[in-house]
């Protein structure tokens, strides 16, 4: 018996490719245990603007900050902590409301949500009830009234005749209404003029014209003296007004 060495081997070809056909999804099953694992999640959106958020407040840029912080609450509504940053923030910026209106949000967010290992809900819910009340018994600041302006200064006013100082007795008159028509006179003509009442020894009240204030006789003698020129009257008489 003659042995087909020549069909023996095809045979045996074939077997050995259906052998490699069937190993590969095991070679990569394999490459797949031991190779390289697929890169990590990149981060999420609301983590990525709540970073952003807190790095612009510690630069001071707090309309940024707050801005970040609103994206990220936006991208995840049960974060949490990021209600209680943007309420800090809206303190700093000086809008109490706001601030007062994210610590709110985030105390409901907090209570409903699941717990954070980051941020404990029990220390959130805590700081965000002390943030408000300390919100609410704030200071109220009084607002600094601007000083009034001084007043300004009036035109001079000349000072009355005092009593033991020289005078001009210009007129004296029974009747008021005659009095006040020489003072009115005087006075237009830039007299400094008063009218003093005088009882005489008969009871009657007279009303007497005066004019000018001087310290001494002689000016008030220099002053008659004037009004005659003037042609007021000649026979003034200068004394105490009493």
């Amino acid at each position: 018996m003659t042995a087909n060495f020549g069909g023996i081997r095809r045979f045996s070809g074939l077997a050995l490719v259906f052998c490699l056909l069937a190993f590969l999804p095991a070679c990569a099953t394999v490459s797949g245990w031991f190779g390289d694992t697929d890169p990590a999640p990149e981060e999420s959106l609301a983590l990525k603007h709540w970073n952003q958020g807190l790095q612009f407040r510690a630069e001071g840029q707090l309309e940024s900050a707050a801005a970040e912080l609103e994206r990220a609450i936006k991208a995840d509504r049960s974060m949490y902590q990021a209600y209680y940053q943007l309420g800090l923030v809206y303190k700093d910026l000086n809008q109490p409301d706001l601030a007062r209106q994210a610590w709110q949000y985030g105390l409901e967010e907090a209570r409903k949500s699941p717990d954070r290992p980051e941020y404990p809900k029990e220390q959130a819910i805590a700081e965000m009830q002390a943030a408000l009340t300390g919100l609410e018994h704030r200071p109220v600041e009084t607002p600094i009234e601007p000083k009034p302006a001084p007043p300004k200064p009036g035109p001079k006013v000349k000072k009355p005749v005092k009593a033991g100082n020289y005078a001009v007795l210009y007129s004296s008159n029974l009747k008021e209404s005659n009095a006040r028509k020489d003072f009115i006179r005087l006075k237009s003509m830039g007299y400094e003029t008063m009218i003093k009442q005088h009882k005489d020894s008969k009871g009657r009240t007279w009303h007497r014209v005066w004019a000018g204030c001087c310290q001494s006789r002689d000016k008030a003698l220099r002053l008659a003296r004037s009004m005659r020129k003037k042609g007021l009257k000649s026979d003034l008489t200068v004394m105490r007004p009493r």
